[in-house]
This record gives structure tokens, C-alpha cells and sequence, in this order.
């Protein structure tokens, strides 16, 4: 501790500033872990299976290879998340903030995403097969050679607001017809 005086003559306790970071468990199954400020944090390879994680701050953290299975993350805060592998099956992420993540090969299928910000989100080659997808911004986000097959509720405008390709699996209601790489006429059924 350190004693400073400060410009009235008074003395002030100065605390040292700690570097403080807590280390996770593998598992952290089926644990409520709502609102917890987990920002920036190294999480890769984790258990969050069934866990709740509802209005948590994510943003920046390292959650590679993760497994959310049937885990809640409504309102859940991952802005800039490395989700490169995770599993998000059958998970809830209503009005959940994933923008800019990186979801690449990630598996959300029957995952909740109603509401949902995936703006600029990396999700090429994910698989969003059965996501219900109901209001969520897909806005620049990369869905090249994503599985959106059986998706619930996705809608055209959704599909003009990010960037597919010819490799991109749609649901049977959404027909795509081509004049370039990247222009396209979309027609729901």
C-alpha cells in the first residue's frame, strides 16, 4: 500500500493495481452463470452444456471448441467472440449480440436466434440447419458455404443484407437465381 498526498495536504491510501485472472474449470455444465463478465476471457475448449449464461458479457472472449449444447444465452454480450468450432445446438440466443464474431464452422443447429445481432459475424461453412432465425440481423455477415437448410422464419431481405454464395445451403422456401458471384435474386416460396 502506498500513502500519496494529494493537492489538498490529505493522504490517500493507494491500492496496487493486481493483474487478476481466474481460472475456469473445463466444466462449467449446467451452471448459472447469469449476467457474469466474462469479456476477453480464454475460454476455449469448455463445457458450458446447459448452462445459463442469459445477459453474460462475452465480448472478445476465446471460447474455441466450446460446447453450449441446450445452454441459454439470451441477451448474452459477444460482440468480437472467437466461437471458431463451438457448439451451439438446440441453445437459446434470443436478442443475443454477436456481432463480429467468429463463428466459423460453428454448429447452431435448432438454435434459437430470434432477435439476434449476427451482423458482420463470421459464419461460413456454419450449420444453421432448423435455426429458427425470426428477426435476426444478418447484416454483412459471411454465410459462404453455410447449412441453412430446414432454417425457420429466414427471410429474403435477411439473405440480401449478407453474403452468401452458390455454395450456401437454403431452405426449401428461399429459390436464389444467380447473374454473378455475388448478385442474386431471392424469391421466397
Amino acid at each position: 500500500m502506498n500513502l500519496l498526498k494529494n493537492s489538498s495536504g490529505n493522504v490517500a491510501v493507494s491500492r496496487p493495481q493486481m493483474n487478476f485472472t481466474r481460472v475456469w474449470p473445463k466444466d462449467l455444465s449446467y451452471r448459472d452463470l447469469v449476467g457474469m463478465n466474462f469479456t476477453g476471457a480464454k475460454l476455449e475448449e469448455r463445457d458450458f452444456k446447459g448452462v445459463n449464461l442469459s445477459k453474460a458479457d462475452l465480448a472478445c472472449a476465446d471460447m474455441r471448441n466450446s460446447s453450449f449444447r441446450w445452454a441459454k444465452l439470451n441477451h448474452a454480450k459477444m460482440i468480437g467472440a472467437n466461437l471458431v468450432d463451438a457448439d451451439f445446438r438446440e441453445a437459446q440466443l434470443n436478442e443475443a449480440q454477436l456481432s463480429s464474431a467468429n463463428l466459423v464452422r460453428a454448429d447452431l443447429e435448432k438454435a434459437d436466434l430470434i432477435g439476434a445481432n449476427l451482423s458482420m459475424a463470421k459464419l461460413t461453412l456454419a450449420n444453421l440447419k432448423e435455426a429458427n432465425l425470426w428477426r435476426a440481423d444478418l447484416s454483412g455477415a459471411n454465410l459462404w458455404g453455410a447449412d441453412l437448410g430446414g432454417a425457420i422464419l429466414l427471410s429474403c431481405q435477411q439473405l440480401q443484407s449478407a453474403m452468401i454464395n452458390r455454395e450456401t445451403v437454403l431452405p426449401d422456401y428461399i429459390c436464389i437465381r444467380w447473374f454473378s458471384e455475388d448478385r442474386f435474386e431471392c424469391t421466397r416460396l
